[in-house]
């Protein structure tokens, strides 16, 4: 499958990350640095999940193909994962990658999805594992928004949602929907409140009264950076893993931030910057974006944005010439440890088939030539590259070695490692390209 991963796309993103320039050596680490004996008579343990989940919707348990890959990618072992869409058990001796594969439903069209991990060692819970289907049932209703007990809120305050649109007569309550997040910036000061209400159980109708804004907003002193997209500022609530009283402030509308400590004390803020630009036969975006810890009195010490650098060029340059798909982005920004590689292929296009690959590894090593028996057959027919992600990340504030990304992986699958500090000051860049069709 290596031979897929050679594409025009990276080629292109080479020349416009360059200028035609760059270094044209193909020198790269392995990232296997510092391993050690980890005695390979040892039979490896691992556990991992497998969900399917649509947009909104209440994931489910998904029955997950596994590969188990050698060394050079070759498969040495097949698995499932059970009912409840887990597998926890020994992986068969020598196995260093791993790959899930599953179905992605978007519309009408179903194809395949395939997650590789490499370099696996090491690693015990290597967490979920996600696949889309737009097809499943969500069994969102609307719900009436009864607003007649807001008193002066209704005049003196803009309110809005977490998707930054503005509260209005009735809101979409999905299955896993539980509670109702709502800002009140005021109109005409400094100020703003936030409510949090149940969503009842036995009515379609959500009463929002002023006495449900108990929670005051603490303004974010933040320099403003005409620089940037723009900034945010979230809540992190531990019990649903999620973000809430989400706060943006674009470039072209520099507002106030605040956060809601009394809410919940893990608040974040971010910054984001994006640009985008012509490729050869298509379009290139490049994003970055940095989140630092907001203290409850709205002080936090800024976490710089990454930049596009000469070296990220250059060390894709190397991978594209490299005739073993080595490559090394540990020069790119100091605070980089991992790397996720997406492939989206149409499979001859008369007959429109296509499959996804997502490729996770160490910020510098070498993708195997991944192979996967009869789960997935190597197409035969042409296959295009119609789009390429790149995404650069770790947590600043940490060590970049292996063993120490091994250790935070496995608190990430644990979950709610946002509320840990040592997640605190999450980095990455990204890069996207498509073909234009």
């Amino acid at each position: 499958m290596k031979q897929f991963l050679k594409l025009p796309l990276l080629t292109a993103i080479v020349l416009a990350l360059t200028g035609c320039g760059g270094s044209s050596s193909d020198e790269s680490s392995s990232g296997n640095q510092g391993l050690g004996d980890r005695g390979a008579s040892d039979l490896q343990t691992i556990s991992l999940k497998a969900r399917n989940y649509s947009f909104r919707c209440s994931d489910v348990p998904y029955q997950a193909d596994i590969v188990f890959h050698a060394e050079n990618g070759s498969p040495i072992g097949f698995a499932k994962t059970n009912e409840e869409g887990v597998f926890s058990d020994t992986v068969p001796k020598g196995t260093k990658h791993i790959s899930i594969l599953g179905e992605t439903v978007e519309d009408a069209e179903k194809y395949t999805f395939i997650s590789s991990e490499l370099d696996i060692e090491g690693r015990s819970n290597l967490g979920t594992f996600s696949f889309f289907d737009s097809s499943l049932n969500c069994s969102c209703e609307d719900y009436q928004l009864d607003t007649s007990q807001l008193g002066s809120i209704s005049y003196d305050y803009t309110l809005g949602l977490d998707n930054g649109t503005t509260l209005g007569d009735t809101y979409s309550v999905c299955p896993e929907d539980n509670k109702l997040y709502i800002q009140a910036k005021s109109k005409y000061g400094y100020d703003a409140k936030a409510a949090i209400i149940e969503i009842p159980k036995n009515s379609n109708t959500i009463e929002i009264k002023e006495s449900d804004f108990i929670h005051q907003g603490v303004e974010v002193l933040a320099d403003y950076n005409p620089y940037i997209d723009y900034t945010s500022t979230r809540g992190y609530f531990l019990e649903e893993h999620q973000y809430h009283l989400i706060d943006f402030s674009f470039l072209s509308n520099s507002e106030y931030l605040y956060v809601f400590p009394s809410a919940t004390e893990h608040n974040f803020h971010v910054q984001v910057n994006s640009e985008s630009q012509s490729i050869e036969s298509g379009t290139m975006r490049t994003t970055s974006y940095a989140r630092s810890r907001v203290d409850n009195d709205g002080s936090f010490e800024l976490t710089a944005l990454p930049e596009i650098s000469n070296e990220i060029g250059d060390s894709l340059l190397n991978f594209v010439s490299s005739s073993d798909l080595n490559y090394d982005f540990s020069s790119a920004d100091s605070r980089f440890a991992r790397v996720y590689w997406s492939f989206s292929f149409l499979v001859d296009d008369a007959a429109a088939t296509r499959f996804d690959w997502q490729i996770s590894g160490g910020i510098r090593g070498e993708i195997p030539d991944l192979s996967f028996g009869s789960v997935f057959a190597e197409p035969v027919a042409d296959v295009t590259a119609e789009k390429v992600n790149i995404l650069l990340y770790g947590y600043a504030g940490n060590n970049t070695d292996k063993q120490t990304y091994e250790q935070l992986l496995e608190t990430i699958a644990e979950g709610g490692h946002l509320a840990n500090p040592k997640f605190s000051n999450y980095v990455y860049l990204s890069i996207d390209a498509a073909i234009n069709r």
